[in-house]
């Protein structure tokens, strides 16, 4: 194999590679050498890639060929779904036993490495998300996507569905932007939860840990506490009859979860 393009790609499978082979011919007079004949093998159908995955069956991929001349062909096939990690692949007619083990740059054998969907980012990573916020617009990043799913993914947070959910990807691009708005969740809540995408990954969430940070506390203003109008805190022992008392609490607005 002269060349293997591209060797890493999502776990979603999909990615479509390609072999340059070059299938010189050996010398008729030495028959312990090489004799090409390689071409001849995969050109009679159907040929195919078998890809092994670790800890599955082997997997059977439809693959093509194309002669470029000069002794040289292109093989090409799209990788089947696979979990991350690094799996070993051959070449071979799906009518034969046999297959063919090609190697790359002195490795013992085709490599593919299977890159696993992660969440890359969110933005904002954290934020006050209480009853009354209105939530709170997020940008969810998400690598080694092969294609953006048919269906809208199902967004949570804390296990409670996210508002506004929509996707954006670009043609070509293994990234995939997905953006939401988190739930109203009491207070009592506020702390890192889970923020899960389904829909993505067949069978598997991917997840992040997100910050619900805890509104400001209430507090008294001391500067603006009056007694019949006059700027203090205190009352004589002395003094009959009611006062009027005038104060003011911060921070105890519906916005912040708390009632006018």
């Amino acid at each position: 194999v002269k060349s293997a393009y591209p060797l890493a790609g999502s776990e979603q499978g999909g990615t479509r590679v390609y072999l340059t082979v070059q299938d010189d011919k050996g010398d008729a007079s030495a028959p312990s050498r090489f004799m090409a004949g390689l071409f001849s093998l995969f050109a009679t159908p159907p040929l195919e890639a078998k890809v092994f995955c670790a800890g599955e069956a082997v997997k059977r991929q439809p693959a093509t060929l194309k002669d470029e001349g000069s002794n040289r062909f292109t093989i090409a096939f799209a990788t089947p779904q696979c979990a991350a990690g690094t799996a070993n692949f051959t070449i071979g007619n799906s009518t034969s036993s046999k297959d063919v083990l090609l190697a790359l740059g002195g490795l013992s054998a085709l490599q593919f490495t299977y890159q696993g969907t992660t969440i890359r980012s969110v933005t904002p990573a954290s934020g006050m998300t209480h009853p009354g916020s209105g939530g709170v617009p997020l940008s969810i990043f998400i690598d080694n996507v092969q294609s953006a799913p048919l269906v809208l993914p199902i967004v949570t947070l804390g296990g409670v569905p996210c508002l506004d959910v929509s996707i954006s990807s670009v043609a070509g691009s293994t990234k995939l932007a997905v953006k939401a708005t988190t739930p109203e969740l009491p207070v009592s809540r506020a702390g890192p939860l889970t923020l899960s995408v389904s829909g993505v990954v067949v069978a598997r969430n991917l997840t992040f840990s997100w910050a619900y940070t805890a509104p400001p506390a209430m507090f008294l203003e001391a500067e603006a506490f009056t007694i019949d109008g006059d700027a203090r805190a205190w009352v004589s022992a002395t003094q009959g009859g009611n006062v009027e008392v005038s104060l003011l609490i911060r921070n105890l607005h519906a916005s912040l979860g708390r009632p006018d």
